[in-house]
């Protein structure tokens, strides 16, 4: 029978204040080896906070007579007196006391309300939003119409190379240099000179009959000495065109051609 030994609640609960504490009092059962508890709370408080006696006499101190405080009380059995599969009584009617005097209930602890997010912040934040997307997209048109109107000037690096890795930036000796360059390559892969394009022929399908030349004695002895054969000046035919090339001259007429 012990095994199954379940305390009857607590009967005639009184509370007797004295200052900040209280006695709880109630009438005794008639059996030894119980445990009363009594258990209170504030408001304020998450828990319940419990103290137990031997005897219905339960004595808590340090309480707050500003606060309203709930109390209830329980018998227990003591395992020692009557094993561990014994079950505790049911908890009394919950009692409610400030300042000495019973209240019908303990109210709720006022807590601050939360913070709501106002209109005003609201449409400044959408108008903020707004604004910052007007804004890029106006970045955006005008950073297509500045390329439109102004487009990119190429980087002259790419474009003349050795410009500023040799001559510094300066272009009139890079030019010069690009075409020094440039003259020695077709040198290089030119034809040899010589041929029928750098011979001068002149034909005359007519001759005429020249009459003898004299010369004077002094070019006689420049002649017999190996010096240059200077003819003397002639008037120019009749009839005919003068041509002078390397140094000769020529009269030509309707009848001549000239082979380069």
């Amino acid at each position: 029978i012990f095994y199954y030994l379940k305390p009857s609640s607590p009967k005639q609960v009184s509370f007797s204040w004295h200052q900040d504490a209280v006695t709880v009092t109630c009438s005794d059962l008639s059996y030894r080896g119980l445990l009363y508890e009594v258990q209170y709370r504030s408001p304020f408080d998450t828990e319940w906070q419990s103290k137990q006696a031997n005897t219905c006499n339960v004595t808590i101190e340090d309480l707050d007579a500003e606060k309203c405080y709930a109390f209830r009380a329980r018998v227990k059995a003591m395992e020692d007196a009557y094993g561990s599969d014994t079950y505790p009584s049911d908890w009394s009617e919950v009692t409610c006391w400030q300042r000495g005097e019973t209240r019908d209930s303990c109210p709720e602890p006022r807590t601050p309300p939360k913070p709501k997010l106002s209109k005003f912040m609201l449409v400044s934040s959408l108008a903020i939003l707004l604004m910052v997307s007007l804004l890029f997209l106006s970045l955006r048109k005008l950073w297509r119409v500045k390329n439109f109107l102004m487009p990119s000037v190429p980087d002259p690096k790419s474009t003349f190379p050795g410009l500023f890795e040799i001559h510094q930036g300066n272009f009139q000796e890079w030019i010069t240099d690009t075409q020094n360059v440039a003259h020695l390559h077709k040198i290089a892969g030119a034809e040899p000179e010589g041929g029928p394009e750098e011979s001068l022929v002149v034909q005359l399908a007519k001759t005429e009959a020249e009459s003898p030349r004299t010369l004077d004695p002094q070019t006689e002895d420049k002649q017999a000495s190996g010096g240059t054969l200077l003819l003397p000046h002639q008037p120019p035919l009749q009839g005919g065109d003068v041509v002078t090339l390397g140094g000769f001259t020529f009269v030509m007429n309707d009848s001549s051609y000239v082979a380069l």
